[in-house]
């Protein structure tokens, strides 16, 4: 049998703490879920094309602690394509977190 690739990547993860951020990016979190602990997280990922490529793109969501999780059980668990829209609302492309200096 042949290994084949999963669709999803997950390269890494970021926690996202609301004290720290400017308050246009913090507008822009909430508009995804409000946070009780004022933490966000985003996931870096690698989705696999049908041509087999890869594109990096940066998820994010109002539980941090499920984007935990599955950065620690990357590789090991199946990732449903489904699960990850819903629970991860908005995204960009590219692993850019923030604007450059100015």
């Amino acid at each position: 049998m042949e290994n084949q690739e999963p669709d999803i990547v997950i390269a890494g993860y970021a926690r996202l703490f609301g004290n720290l951020l400017e308050e246009n990016l913090l507008h822009e979190l909430r508009q995804i879920g409000d946070s009780p602990e004022n933490q966000w997280a985003a996931i870096f990922i690698y989705d696999r094309k049908d041509d087999g490529t890869r594109t990096k793109w940066t998820l994010f969501t109002a539980d941090y602690r499920y984007a935990e999780m599955l950065a620690m059980e990357a590789g090991r668990i199946e990732l449903d394509v489904e699960i990850i829209r819903e629970r991860f609302p908005a995204f960009q492309r590219g692993w850019v977190i923030n604007e450059a200096a100015e």
